[in-house]
Order: C-alpha cells, then structure tokens, then sequence
C-alpha cells in the first residue's frame, strides 16, 4: 500500500524513489532550504506537499515548526493546503497555524494568517492556536492572533480558555495580554474541577500572576468543584499575595486557613494538572 499523498498504484523502485524524495523534502522544509524545495516539488510524480512524516505532518508543518516563511511560501506555490492537520491514531490534529503558534514562529503566523490561515480552527479537544500560543508563553504570537481575530473568551473542551493555560504555565505577559481584552476571564470556570484561572495559578504556585489575577478582579473567594477556594489549594506564596490582596482590599476570604504541612501544598505544584487526570497524555504533545 502506497503511504498517505501517493497514488494507490504506486509500488517497486518508483515507490522507493518517491520515498526518498518525499523524506528529502521534508528535511528541506525544516531547514529552510527553499531551491531544494522548489526541485523536490517540480520533480515529485504526484502531490509531494500532501506527503507525511512519520509524525504524520506535511513538508507545509515542518516549515511552521523552524519558522522557516520562504519555504511556507513554496510549498503553498506548490500546492500545499494551508489548513492541512497533523494525523494521530485521534484523528486530526493541528493545523500549520497551530504549529507555528506552538513553537512561537511570530512571522510565519502572521504570514499563515495574511494567506488565509483560519484563526479559529480547533483540534480534536477544542484548543485553538490561541491556545497553544498561551500556554507557551509566547507573547508576540498571541498578540498577533488576537490581531488577527482570534476569540480571548474561545474555551477547550474542559471549559479552559487561554487565560487558564498561561495561568498554568505562569506566563503573566501573556496574561496580561488577555485580560486586557476581557476582564471577565478572570472569572470563568472551567468544566471539569470548576477552576477560575486564579486556582490554576495558586495549585501551580505561581504567585505573580495570582496577584496579577487578582488586580484584574478575580475573586479570591470563588469555589472550585469540591468546595475549595485558590488560597486553600495554594502554596505559601500564593496564600500570601491572596490574603494581602483581602486586606488591602477589605474582602472578606470565606475561608478557613489551611493547616496543610508546606510539603503538602508544595507537592500539589507537582502532582496537579489543569487538564484533569482523563486529559494528561494529550498534554504530551505540547
């Protein structure tokens, strides 16, 4: 059987050449070697940008991986689909936009969009490019989604939004970023355990962007799905800008102080995961 982007057809020594080739052009792709490319594209006996790796990405992936725009820009010459996915035993995954938002190439993402990239695309869990953006902490490529129209207040299938992910991470910039176009982010649950992003921030011991939160208007007194406020589920450091924030501001914390030992709330930072324990293998490909 003749591998995905070839014709069924195809066998023997002719398959085999094809094969290299194909490899040869996604090496290419991903080390920006554009005059390979365009030969490799002119040369291929049927649809060479369609081929996949064994990571079951297109040439078009590769080069949205190492940023590489002049290469993007043959491959689309050449037939490549802007909206090609990733393939998994799942089924699809990422779109070349999503890529390159991963692996915070800020001028392929803008280029991707100013040729049409769909900013509003989702994987098989619902995350967009916006998503992954955030959760890697690349500021300059969340500013661009947004410009590009990407929605602050889209959520992943466990009712996450961006904001959740860069609280995981603790990427204030990013953060910022966020708030700035809807405060009521700071506010919203997710689906599963019921978390604001002010909880993923203090099970994750990042006390920065709790306080961050906080000014923002996240409500320290807010209750996840077992009952538990984010000064509860904190670290030491966490619980302190939380009840600073209370004092200054004169908010009453409806909350009993935590007597858990500082081993215990430091462990959480560990064991925790804001996907949910369902959730964990896919964080993987991050």
């Amino acid at each position: 059987m003749a591998p995905l982007g070839w014709p069924q057809g195809a066998q023997g020594s002719g398959l085999s050449i094809a094969i290299e080739k194909d490899r040869q052009l996604h090496i290419s792709a991903s080390c920006g070697d554009v005059e390979r490319v365009t030969k490799l594209l002119a040369a291929s006996p049927w649809d060479g940008a369609a081929s996949r790796d064994g990571e079951m990405g297109t040439p078009l992936h590769k080069a949205c991986r190492t940023g590489m725009v002049a290469v993007a820009e043959a491959l689309v010459k050449g037939g490549a689909d802007i909206e090609a996915r990733t393939l998994s035993a799942t089924g699809e995954l990422h779109t070349p936009l999503m890529v390159a938002a991963m692996y915070g190439q800020t001028p392929m993402v803008q280029w991707l969009l100013e040729h049409g990239a769909v900013v509003s695309k989702h994987d098989y869990g619902n995350k967009s490019a916006l998503h992954f953006a955030a959760m890697n902490g690349w500021a300059e490529v969340v500013d661009a989604l947004l410009e590009g129209g990407a929605d602050a207040t889209d959520t992943a299938d466990n009712g996450f939004s961006a904001l959740h992910y860069a609280a995981w991470r603790g990427h204030i910039e990013v953060a910022r970023q966020l708030m700035a176009r809807s405060r009521e982010l700071v506010k919203q649950p997710g689906k599963h355990d019921w978390y604001t992003p002010l909880h993923v921030a203090a099970v994750h011991g990042h006390a920065e962007l709790a306080a961050a939160l906080l000014e923002a208007g996240a409500d320290p007194a807010a209750r996840d799905r077992k009952g538990k406020t984010a000064r509860e589920l904190s670290t030491d450091d966490v619980m302190r800008e939380i009840t600073n924030y209370a004092g200054r501001n004169q908010t009453p914390l409806y909350m009993v102080p935590s007597t858990r030992p500082v081993a215990t709330r430091t462990a959480r930072i560990h064991s925790a995961h804001p996907l949910g324990a369902s959730q964990r293998a896919e964080a993987r490909i991050f």
